[in-house]
């Protein structure tokens, strides 16, 4: 139910891995866990720092965007070893923050004042390539050539803070390497395509405006010629400015955007796809299907019958739910078949009703 859980479930986990002989716990820990003091007085050995932006601003969550970013802060307050990506915004506040930490570590996307960069970052067909530089004063000025098994040029600054993560515990390159290597996240950045070639879905859990403009961005430096059509909603209850963030983030590289229910909770459905509909550009096609599948099965239908470049595959993706079996709807999980599952289900049909 949460990301991070409440601190006594969490000291359970803890005393689990640790009765079980493991020697290292990775985390994620939310604004809320650290608001909330869900993990206070717990040690890190390494804290993560990747990005900050306007987001889980609600009556329910953070109630200003201070109040989001200062309680993000918080995690250097406990961290033996900061890690901060470069790339994020309000870098020198964020810097600032992990000063506390006894020894920071950089990281960053043609940043060669980093301790830990990137260069010439390439796609190598559904996957990601690049170089890795700042492992060693006498490394070539080449760098280390490092391939990740996941598509998504944005997924470089996730890898990097893994790596100096790892490296901090004391793994090995060839170590992180073969990891990376074989990454696969199930619902994050899926490829699935059809057979005849036509058509490319990419199923993705981004649903927040720093995660579409990563990813919109992405797709479009991959495949420039091709139409795209986005499935994607907003949740209830929360994150209000979702729902003008995400169409506006969407417009500019989509041919058609079909907004779906999206774990409403306590909302209706209808009411969010319609605010969400509200803040589309003038000039982007769009459309309201509220059953999932539906929408899944009109998107694909379109990418056949009405968006199609004969030069290029046409892409589409389903956001937000990626590998995910349930739908919040009111005090219920509801079971649904997974954007992943009906991608794969759905992708070769070519007779539409």
């Amino acid at each position: 139910t949460n990301t991070t859980p409440e601190a006594p479930e969490i000291w359970r986990h803890i005393a689990n891995c640790r009765t079980s002989g493991r020697q290292s716990m990775v985390m994620e820990v939310s604004s809320q866990a650290l608001k909330y003091q869900r993990v206070e007085n717990l040690p890190f050995d390494v804290a993560c720092f990747l990005n900050i932006g306007r987001d889980h601003i609600s009556p329910i969550e953070h109630p200003t965007f201070e109040d989001y970013f200062e309680s993000k802060l918080r995690i250097f307050d406990q961290a033996k070893t900061a890690v901060v990506n470069l790339g994020t915004e309000e870098v020198d506040r964020v810097l600032g923050a992990a000063s506390t930490a006894e020894r920071l570590v950089t990281v960053g996307i043609e940043h060669p004042e980093a301790s830990l960069w990137a260069s010439d970052v390439r796609m190598v067909g559904f996957s990601i390539e690049f170089n890795l530089h700042g492992l060693c004063a006498d490394e070539s000025e080449a760098g280390e050539k490092v391939l990740l098994g996941i598509a998504g040029d944005f997924n470089v600054e996730n890898a990097l803070v893994a790596i100096a993560a790892a490296r901090e515990i004391g793994i090995g390159i060839e170590a992180i390497k073969k990891g990376l290597s074989k990454l696969r996240v199930p619902g994050r950045m899926e490829v699935v395509e059809s057979k005849d070639g036509r058509v490319i879905c990419v199923v993705d859990y981004a649903h927040n405006q720093l995660s579409f403009r990563s990813l919109f961005s992405s797709v479009k430096r991959a495949f420039p010629a091709s139409p795209v059509i986005a499935v994607f909603g907003a949740a209830g209850g929360k994150a209000q400015e979702r729902r003008e963030q995400l169409p506006r983030e969407a417009a500019p590289y989509s041919d058609l955007m079909i907004f779906a229910n999206e774990d409403p909770a306590h909302e209706d459905p209808m009411k969010v796809c319609r605010e969400l509909a509200e803040h589309v550009p003038d000039d982007t096609p769009n459309k309201i299907i509220l059953d999932r599948e539906a929408a899944v099965h009109a998107a694909f239908k379109a990418a056949r019958e009405e968006y199609v470049n004969p030069d290029a595959p046409t892409i589409v993706l389903l956001l937000a739910k990626g590998d995910e079996e349930l739908m919040h709807v009111g005090d219920e999980f509801v079971p649904i078949e997974s954007d992943l599952s009906l991608a794969n289900r759905l992708i070769d049909v070519t007779q539409f009703d």
